[in-house]
């Protein structure tokens, strides 16, 4: 069950099992990412272990942005915590890729994923490297 923890925050925050969620909406560009920072970092400065960005509804990240989040998913880790992506685009799944470490960060496919698996996402590169061979079986196919 999701429950909303933070309702005047920029951004929508839920509380899920023991996930965090932080919704995205559109985009983060130079002006709103200091409040996803802010925010992000007040969660982490909390206590929560587990956060999970919702990129369902987003289609830009800034470079820094993408950096922070890197940070942020290593920040966890070193507390035994996560950082985890819902839904993000395929375009922002590689732009992460290529301009981030993605070692430390999770991901979950849907809303239902995170619903059924009660908080446990697939590490990040496992995903990237299960879309690519899916990408290249399909790409055989069509030959």
């Amino acid at each position: 069950m999701l429950s909303i923890i933070f309702i005047m925050a920029p951004f929508r925050t839920q509380k899920f099992s023991s996930w965090v969620v932080v919704s995205v909406n559109d985009r983060i560009d130079a002006f709103n990412f200091g409040q996803l920072k802010v925010q992000v970092n007040q969660l982490i400065d909390a206590g929560e272990l587990f956060l999970v960005v919702d990129l369902e509804a987003t289609h830009f990240l800034s470079l820094p942005t993408i950096k922070f989040l890197a940070e942020a998913a290593k920040r966890l880790a070193t507390r035994g915590g996560s950082l985890a992506l819902l839904t993000p685009a395929e375009k922002l799944k590689r732009q992460i890729h290529i301009y981030a470490t993605l070692e430390e960060m999770k991901l979950f496919r849907s809303r239902e994923d995170l619903e059924r698996t009660g908080g446990e996402p697939e590490p990040f590169g496992q995903q990237l490297s299960r879309d690519k061979s899916e990408d290249d079986s399909n790409i055989s196919d069509s030959l």
